[in-house]
């Protein structure tokens, strides 16, 4: 069991079929399942996903979106206290969205590696001292004990 902070484009690609990141995002979230991997993200990514998932053309099959959310979420709490723990390490002068700077200080504060799709959030995540994994990268991390 591990334990990790997830970006909200997992569960929007695992939930809609059409995302061409559908497969690998379903895979990772069966196996961190699998293995009772704690997935952590912020409260926000309700918002997110509502957001992404609003759109009736990428609404998903109620099947799909039940699929993509049978796991086990803890949500993070955005709070003053968040912001003070982790102003200093992410009060760095690159261009990052309000979001971004949101699961990065997430990451930060739990001391957890974060697992995204965004090339861009994981190329900054080094700025913020937070290691950024693919679902590719968790995938074959484990993959000398998965039998998939």
């Amino acid at each position: 069991m591990a334990s990790y902070v997830v970006d909200a484009c997992i569960w929007i690609a695992a939930a809609y079929p059409g995302d061409r990141h559908h497969e690998i995002a379903t895979q990772f979230l069966e196996v961190s399942k699998s293995r009772h991997d704690e997935l952590f993200a912020p409260m926000t990514v309700l918002w997110d996903i509502g957001a992404a998932l609003g759109d009736p053309a990428k609404r998903p099959p109620g099947a799909a979106l039940a699929s993509a959310f049978n796991s086990n979420i803890r949500v993070i709490t955005i709070d003053e206290g968040l912001f003070h723990r982790t102003w200093d390490s992410t009060y760095v002068r690159i261009a990052s969205k309000g979001p971004e700077r949101i699961i990065l200080s997430c990451a930060l504060d739990l001391k957890l590696p974060l697992i995204t799709l965004d090339g861009p959030l994981r190329s900054i995540a080094a700025h913020f001292g937070v290691k950024a994994l693919t679902p590719e990268d968790y995938l074959s991390l484990l993959a000398p004990t998965l039998q998939i």
